[in-house]
């Protein structure tokens, strides 16, 4: 029980949280405990969210509720209904004294439970943990580089966000082991795919693109809403595949999620970009950092 009770913690953030809502219960941190045989632990069937909370306000619940029902139907788990996890998380951040901080991370995870792996996931048995921490902060400017393993836009977790992010984890310490800040990921095309835990834009010939769905990427709530900023504001934007072996030929980047929101890119492997930030990044910032104050 201490080794599932300290796997769940390493999981779920490197922050203290004092206290975390459990299946409906408020409890201490160090009380969680994730059964031995819960399939999330077995087989990894469990799902997670991580949103941002300006002075204790959720940012972006229904699209990132949207996203996880996606991920619970696929694995046959029922998601808690928006007024239940807007009800949950307000109750988190006011426990952790974080309703005036003003930025809190906040992660929703969702496991399919104890139960025998040969078996459908039981919606009884299923765990809604939720935790509130002061949001990390992000430098600037990020230095990429790119890893040899790449992304299967064509397996069973495509769209999916997971807590499978053991991969993300080995690209992620590739890039601290180069000095750089991110990784990024091609698919099976090699084409580009998105980054260990942002998906990424780049500016190519007076052009925005970012990797369509079809890549593989991961459908980010944060790349959805600047999409859509690109277009009320006429910044020119598509979703476009890129070979790999363009990407020395782009002249600006930047990264978006949940919580570095828009991060400019500095460099990929070893590569400045002739552009930091590219010339459409600081009005998309602005326009993004609009709607997180006004929770639109």
């Amino acid at each position: 029980m201490a080794l599932a009770r300290s796997l769940f913690l390493m999981a779920s953030t490197n922050l203290p949280a004092s206290q975390i809502y459990d299946t409906g219960v408020l409890r201490s941190a160090d009380a969680a405990v994730i059964a031995a045989n819960d399939q999330a632990l077995v087989q990894g069937l469990a799902l997670f969210e991580t949103l941002m909370a300006i002075r204790g306000r959720a940012f972006a619940v229904s699209e990132h509720l949207e996203r996880l029902g996606k991920g619970a139907r696929r694995f046959g788990l029922t998601p808690p209904g928006e007024d239940l996890l807007r009800g949950a998380i307000s109750t988190v951040i006011r426990a952790n004294a974080l309703e005036d901080h003003p930025r809190t991370r906040v992660r929703v995870t969702l496991t399919a439970g104890p139960g025998d792996r040969r078996l459908a996931p039981d919606a009884a048995a299923q765990r809604l943990l939720i935790e509130a921490s002061p949001a990390p902060e992000y430098p600037e400017i990020a230095h990429l580089i790119t890893v040899p393993y790449c992304r299967n836009d064509r397996g069973a977790l495509v769209g999916l966000k997971t807590i499978n992010y053991a991969e993300n984890a080995l690209a992620a310490a590739a890039a601290r082991r180069a000095g750089a800040d991110e990784a990024l990921f091609p698919n099976t095309r090699d084409q580009l795919c998105e980054a260990t835990w942002a998906n990424v834009f780049v500016y190519l010939q007076g052009r925005v693109l970012t990797p369509p769905l079809e890549s593989g990427c991961l459908p980010g709530v944060t790349r959805e809403i600047v999409i859509r900023l690109a277009r009320e504001l006429g910044i020119a934007m598509i979703e476009s595949d890129l070979a790999m072996d363009t990407l020395g030929e782009i002249e600006g980047a930047f990264l978006t999620s949940t919580l570095r929101g828009l991060q400019g890119v500095g460099s990929i492997n070893g590569r400045a970009m002739p552009l930091v930030p590219c010339p459409p990044f600081a009005e998309l910032r602005h326009a993004y950092g609009l709607c997180l104050a006004s929770g639109v």
